[in-house]
């Protein structure tokens, strides 16, 4: 069992993986992990929207979503950061609690079953093992979708590419982890066939507005993690609209 340790968030106590140089070092400095993503995402919905964290790790995002929404569906498949999601969730009041379900699952583009490269919030999905990888497409009990949060680690596109009939019948907003720029053409190619409107949304991991009040930058101004926010119809925001399938990271400002 990797060492945890059990920190103070604005989500209550959550245990993290004690050497875990990036979320579970935010957490403990900062009692947070890129909030203003989830603040962003938040002001997109309301109390009764119904939210999937695909990617959830140890659940700072599931835990974030949780009180404003109705429902929120995480999946994990690393045996590790489901254990400490699971345990992470099952800390939370029960009013919060019950919005949450967990699944120690992979989503992508086809059905096999997989294992996990363990590497903190960098984990990575390879063929062959015991976990279960499917479509979103397979999964059809959701009575609706308004946000499908993804961070896969590479596997972006091929997540997308799985739930093509899920996001084209649901027209959920969509928040996606775009860290490779060879994901660029692809994805946008996908969003933009179904008519998808993209604008970058960079979070620098550093908050200086953070729950703990803590002013001391621990990991440095150009660190964060850069993503698209995806939305069925254009939105009033400041973000830069992604514009072309050759656009680029540089575009992108940390906020």
């Amino acid at each position: 069992m990797r060492n945890q340790k059990l920190v103070n968030t604005r989500y209550g106590n959550m245990y993290v993986f004690s050497d875990d140089l990036t979320i579970g070092k935010s957490l403990e400095h900062y009692g947070e992990y890129c909030y203003p993503e989830v603040d962003l995402l938040i002001a997109l919905l309301d109390t009764d929207s119904f939210v999937l964290d695909v990617g959830a790790n140890i659940g700072s995002h599931t835990l974030g979503f949780a009180p404003y929404v109705s429902k929120v569906v995480a999946f994990e498949p690393d045996p590790e950061c489901y254990d400490l999601l699971a345990n992470n969730v099952g800390m939370q009041d029960r009013s919060v609690g019950r919005k949450i379900s967990i699944n120690p699952i992979a989503l992508s583009d086809n059905v096999q079953e997989v294992s996990t490269q363990f590497d903190y919030g960098k984990t990575k999905v390879t063929p062959g093992g015991s976990i279960v990888q499917t479509k979103l497409d397979n999964i059809q009990d959701f009575p609706r979708i308004d946000l499908i949060k993804i961070d896969v680690e590479g596997m972006e596109y091929n997540v997308l590419k799985g739930a093509q009939n899920t996001i084209a019948y649901f027209r959920p907003i969509l928040f996606i982890e775009m860290q490779d720029a060879s994901l660029t053409s692809p994805v946008f190619d996908f969003l933009d066939n179904l008519s998808y409107n993209m604008y970058w949304a960079a979070c620098a991991t550093f908050n200086p507005n953070n729950h703990k009040h803590n002013s001391e930058d621990v990991f440095g101004p150009q660190h964060g993690v850069l993503n698209w926010l995806c939305t069925p119809t254009p939105i009033q925001t400041d973000l830069t609209p992604v514009q072309s399938c050759t656009d680029t990271i540089e575009k992108a400002v940390l906020r």
